[in-house]
């Protein structure tokens, strides 16, 4: 009898013994197995820029930005957008090249042989919709240079689509800084009222963050949290903007504060939407959610002395004929960026001669 109990209990401490150990592996398989998948779908690149088929082919994923442009990229052909939800044909392709440092154009000057010129900012940067030449700091450049027979300026398009100016402090701080530019220009704004996904853009980083293959601590949780969050923001149907106001207010003075503690100077681009022009400023009506983040950047420049090209001001008082889309710009928009980029050089740049352009400002309306 005595001797029946101890088998027992001893039967019994075995089967929880093995039903731990069961558990233990089970959890340890299925932890393998979500980190194994955060690292595919890292290495996959399927935590991307949204809503652009072509362009998630060339925006893998980045783990402090996101996703970013691939280096040594050559004539990549775009020819599919995203409307709604169908692809839709671009009005025309264009082509993308990448340099070493994954910026859109040629390759790098050897450094300290001219002014270098850092654009900074998401697609009106980028220049979704032309070609690599015909982009905004393409044409800065070659508007520079035109009348000296050696060129002394470079500009760098550092632009990438879809970008916040989130992910743009993050790219200088990553990388844009280490390129040791004499002048950062950015454009930001157009992209922080956007709501893809349950997360902000710095709470998206910092779950990124978190779920690193290599780290210590649970991936599997963070990906059932992540899984949670995003199903209660479906069913909710509340999104968070990628960028607050609150937030966007701060990185613009933290990008003029990092710049300013490393000696160079800084001007901020306001790139209005085509809708814009039909909205009378007093008429009660609601205005483009980006509104209120410009009039953040304005009072932002206005309150730090930081030079703006007011592109909304310069462009307000007649619909204008160059854009693409709702945002975009063809090359002779973009021309007349670069030409009202050049307008504040002498106030970011003083000892910098001052360089004279005949503008094309008449072309930039309908007859």
């Amino acid at each position: 009898m005595q001797g029946s109990v101890v088998r027992r209990r001893r039967w019994i401490r075995c089967l929880a013994c093995g039903s731990v150990c069961f558990l233990v592996v089970f959890a340890v398989v299925i932890e393998v197995a979500l980190r194994f998948m955060v690292w595919t779908s890292r290495r996959e690149g399927l935590l991307h820029a949204p809503d652009m088929p072509d362009l998630q082919k060339i925006m893998p994923f980045d783990r402090d930005l996101i996703w970013a442009p691939p280096p040594n990229l050559h004539d990549f052909r775009v020819e599919t957008m995203f409307d709604g939800n169908v692809n839709t044909a671009v009005p025309q392709a264009f082509r993308v090249s990448t340099n070493s440092h994954g910026l859109r154009g040629a390759a790098l000057a050897p450094s300290g042989t001219r002014k270098r010129i850092l654009a900074v900012g998401d697609s009106t940067t980028f220049g979704l919709g032309v070609n690599d030449e015909e982009a905004w700091p393409a044409q800065l450049q070659r508007l520079l240079n035109a009348r000296s027979p050696e060129p002394h300026y470079e500009v760098l398009n550092a632009g990438v689509t879809g970008y916040t100016a989130f992910q743009c402090l993050h790219y200088l701080l990553k990388r844009g800084f280490d390129l040791a530019p004499d002048l950062v220009v950015v454009t930001s704004g157009n992209n922080g009222s956007d709501t893809w996904r349950a997360l902000s853009d710095p709470e998206e980083v910092e779950n990124i963050r978190k779920l690193d293959p290599l780290r210590w601590g649970s991936v599997g949780y963070q990906v059932l949290w992540l899984m949670r969050a995003a199903r209660r923001a479906e069913l909710s149907g509340e999104h968070k903007v990628r960028l607050s106001l609150e937030d966007y207010a701060d990185i613009l003075t933290r990008i003029h504060k990092e710049a300013q503690r490393r000696g160079i100077p800084v001007v901020y681009v306001l790139w209005p939407w085509e809708s814009q022009f039909g909205e009378a400023r007093d008429s009660g009506q609601p205005q483009h959610p980006v509104a209120d983040y410009q009039h953040v950047l304005r009072r932002t420049c206005s309150s730090r002395g930081v030079p703006l090209v007011d592109l909304e001001a310069r462009w307000r008082g007649g619909p204008v004929s160059f854009y693409l889309d709702s945002v975009h710009v063809n090359a002779a928009g973009c021309r007349d960026v670069a030409e009202a980029v050049t307008k504040v050089l002498p106030l970011a740049l003083p000892n910098q001669p001052v360089v004279e352009i005949r503008s094309s400002r008449a072309a930039r309306r309908h007859p």
